[in-house]
């Protein structure tokens, strides 16, 4: 493929700097490496949902501004502090037709638990696999996604 550009401007002003290529890929491949002629690793991929998605063309984050970014998060030992489905300890997925219906469900929405790790934050809650979460901490868990983003919103 080719580069087209490796800078932007967003829609607050600031620059970004990237790498977008004339190579057709999928969401699917986000955080797959981009090489050069040479076979060197450039990039990294990313899915770009939500940008304009042109029929091939892929955006990735240059390798180098990876790097540096890994390096200081390393050196900080920084980890996630919002909660997640994995810190919480649970395995959930979304509540379709079938699954309301066999659970005798007037709606369907929400996330049934499939998993609870023991001895996780969501077992001494005492949610048990088969719950059916419905909302997280007043907003509405329609599905697996809204689950996540209520999630990632109790720390905001």
């Amino acid at each position: 493929g080719i580069v087209s550009t490796a800078l932007r401007t967003l829609s607050d002003g600031k620059r970004f700097v990237f790498i977008q290529t004339a190579v057709p890929a999928n969401p699917d491949h986000s955080g797959g490496p981009v090489f050069n002629q040479a076979g060197q690793v450039i990039g990294i991929a990313h899915g770009h949902r939500g940008i304009d998605r042109s029929a091939g063309t892929t955006f990735a984050i240059p390798v180098d501004a990876a790097n540096t970014l890994l390096k200081t998060l390393q050196s900080r030992h920084q980890r996630p502090t919002e909660p997640t489905r994995d810190s919480l300890g649970l395995g959930v997925q979304d509540v379709s037709v079938g699954v309301a219906a066999a659970l005798g469900l007037s709606t369907v929405s929400g996330v049934l638990v499939n998993t609870v790790k023991p001895g996780s934050a969501s077992a001494v809650a005492g949610i048990m696999p088969g719950d059916v979460i419905v909302q997280v901490d007043g907003r509405v868990t329609g599905n697996s996604a809204a689950f996540s983003e209520a999630l990632t919103k109790l720390r905001a």
